[in-house]
């Protein structure tokens, strides 16, 4: 996206501005991996529909694609040209940037945490008074303890692959690892819901863009953006992704036209749209 991107519809959250528009989607920059079996998933729903409903957030500025990697990568295996995109302003501190955290099930104990966390070449250090939800460390939990993940590596991404790797390890020993944000995470260890967490290290919006810049990408499921307000229900097909025929000025005239004769609803936080529960404002498009 140029410093003056094609606009099809303007929301105006409490201040927030949320643009809707179709751009190249070679122009998109991911900042995390996808997971297989997920990408599988999501590309034979959007075969199935024939359609994308829900725009791909993005930094208006630096093209960044903060919530939506796996629709990226589905676009681009079924060889579209544009995409969907809603821009927001990620300077903005209404833009939240957490992490996602692992909940390890029952039973797991502190002797085979040490032994996995010694098999990827790391050790446990008893870590008093740390909070999981707010270290820049890579913390294990227990409800009794909190344990920090030492190893030679000290720089984020690096560790960030070190988590990866107890993931896996944790996986292969037959345990179910699930993903949960830092907060939520926190809680349920502590009615016994789980039998530990692993959280990865705080990441800032700055180290984010310094990791695009570079060229590198963090692990699956490492951050977790939280835009206040999502829009929902926009639908473009397949055949004006694909763009053959098509200016991405003429797709946007045609997204606008579309929106703006659609009836726009909005929805307060933790309402229910199509089975799924939102904790963020809704925009839906009918």
């Amino acid at each position: 996206m140029a410093s003056n991107p094609l606009v099809a519809y303007s929301i105006d959250h409490n201040g927030l501005r949320l643009d809707l528009a179709v751009v190249e989607l070679c122009s998109l920059r991911v900042h995390e991996e996808t997971i297989q079996g997920h990408a599988e998933e999501l590309k034979r729903g959007l075969m199935e529909r024939g359609s994308l409903t829900t725009p791909m957030f993005v930094d208006r500025a630096t093209n960044i694609v903060l919530d939506g990697m796996h629709r990226v990568r589905t676009l681009r295996e079924l060889g579209c040209r544009f995409a969907l995109v809603c821009l927001v302003d990620y300077s903005d501190p209404r833009v939240k940037l957490g992490r996602w955290c692992r909940t390890i099930s029952k039973p797991f104990g502190r002797l085979y945490a040490e032994r996995i966390v010694g098999s990827v070449g790391a050790s446990l250090k008893l870590a008093k008074g740390v909070n999981p939800a707010q270290s820049s460390d890579l913390l294990l939990a227990f409800g009794d303890g909190t344990f920090l993940v030492e190893s030679p590596e000290k720089e984020l991404m690096p560790v960030y692959r070190l988590s990866q790797r107890l993931e896996r390890a944790l996986i292969e020993g037959g345990y179910a690892v699930g993903h949960m944000g830092e907060d939520d995470a926190t809680r349920y260890l502590a009615t016994g819901e789980f039998a530990a967490i692993l959280c990865p290290p705080v990441i800032t919006k700055e180290q984010v863009v310094e990791v695009v810049k570079r060229g590198d990408v963090f692990p699956p499921k490492s951050t977790r953006h939280r835009i206040p307000a999502r829009p929902i229900g926009v639908g473009l097909t397949l055949d004006i992704l694909m763009g053959d025929e098509k200016t991405l000025e003429e797709v946007n005239q045609r997204l606008s036209k579309q929106l703006k004769s659609s009836r726009l609803r909005r929805l307060p936080p933790g309402s229910v749209y199509r089975g799924r529960r939102f904790e963020d404002t809704l925009y839906v498009f009918e």
